[in-house]
């Protein structure tokens, strides 16, 4: 499989650490309308702090439900992302991406490849290491949208960018939408559902992972 957005979540741990020794602070992205706090939710009075707590809820939902992400629309997906509860995985395997036009899907090993899970994954592995997150990472709150725009330093040691994504609440208070601010104005977003899979969707994660067993064996 080959996509921009697979890689992201590959790549986090060395990026975190390559990122934080450089010292170097993220340029916020601009808003899309007011970022004052919210009068009716109580958002945007600390948001980096309430980012935080959000991803880490997030994250803890999928991974205790399981989640399914969906780009660019549900109706009409070109990729998949399905994670089902670890007790509940095949063969060892809990993670699946599907390429929908191309009927092709892989194993995915890391849970930073969800969008419910990037940040939680990213902030917990900031604090473990006795980290400042805030190093490379801003965050401001839109009332208007009701989501929070992420900028993040990307530093491989040679090229560094800034990754801008916002990310939009669903009824629950966690992540339920991404966009990616970055693709301009075509918006390419994640659509995050936390639900179980379906028996269609569990198919595709068997299928995956029995071909990946295959491989593994021929090594």
């Amino acid at each position: 499989m080959v996509s921009k957005f697979i890689s992201r979540g590959k790549f986090i741990a060395p990026l975190l650490v390559v990122a934080l020794l450089t010292g170097c602070a993220a340029t916020p992205a601009e808003p899309t309308a007011s970022a004052s706090p919210s009068e009716t939710n109580g958002r945007g009075v600390e948001p980096f702090a309430e980012f935080e707590i959000i991803a880490g809820a997030s994250c803890e939902i999928a991974l205790s439900v399981g989640v399914v992400e969906s780009m660019p629309s549900v109706e009409n997906p070109e990729w998949i992302y399905i994670m089902v509860p670890k007790e509940q995985g095949i063969d060892g395997f809990s993670a699946v991406g599907y390429n929908v036009p191309k009927d092709e899907s892989g194993i995915f090993y890391e849970t930073g490849y969800f969008e419910s899970c990037y940040f939680g994954q990213f902030f917990s592995l900031a604090r473990e290491g006795g980290e400042d997150p805030a190093k490379i990472l801003t965050v401001t709150y839109d009332s208007a949208s009701d989501s929070y725009i992420a900028n993040q330093l990307m530093d491989d040691g040679t090229t560094k960018t800034t990754q801008s994504t916002q990310f939009f609440m669903n009824s629950d208070g966690l992540f339920g939408r991404v966009k990616y601010l970055d693709e301009g104005s075509a918006g390419f977003e994640t659509i995050i559902e936390y639900r179980a899979a379906t028996a269609a969707e569990r198919e595709i994660l068997q299928k995956a992972a029995t071909a990946e067993k295959a491989l593994q064996s021929e090594q």
